[in-house]
């Protein structure tokens, strides 16, 4: 049985289209999918910080919040926003991996998303 976390995006200077939305849900959900019940929350960040001058300034910080194990942040800078999230995701996938390694937690059940 999915358990359902809830996942915060705040978007500055980017439009949160609900295709863009998809892919973040998918994205993470692969990511983090496998630790299951030890995910509590996750919230989002993407930002284009010189608008329309482009530039290497697309962000995407994710901050996973996990049962008895604190927070894991990342955050990774791109050119393109799927290409940030895509790193951004790979990322925080490895940081959580280690830190509940470190804690020894027992692995639990799959995971779903609701954004808000």
């Amino acid at each position: 049985m999915a358990v359902v976390t809830r996942m915060t995006v705040r978007a500055v200077g980017v439009d949160l289209t609900a295709r863009l939305k998809h892919y973040l849900e998918r994205r993470l959900l692969f990511a983090l999918g496998r630790f299951g019940r030890r995910v509590t929350g996750v919230s989002v960040w993407i930002s284009d910080e010189n608008g329309p001058k482009g530039g290497i300034d697309k962000r995407c910080a994710i901050a996973a919040r996990l049962k008895g194990a604190g927070e894991v942040r990342v955050e990774e800078v791109g050119a393109e926003l799927w290409f940030a999230i895509d790193c951004a995701a790979g990322r925080l996938h490895r940081a959580v991996s280690r830190r509940i390694e470190r804690g020894h937690e027992p692995r639990a059940g799959g995971l779903g998303w609701r954004i808000q």
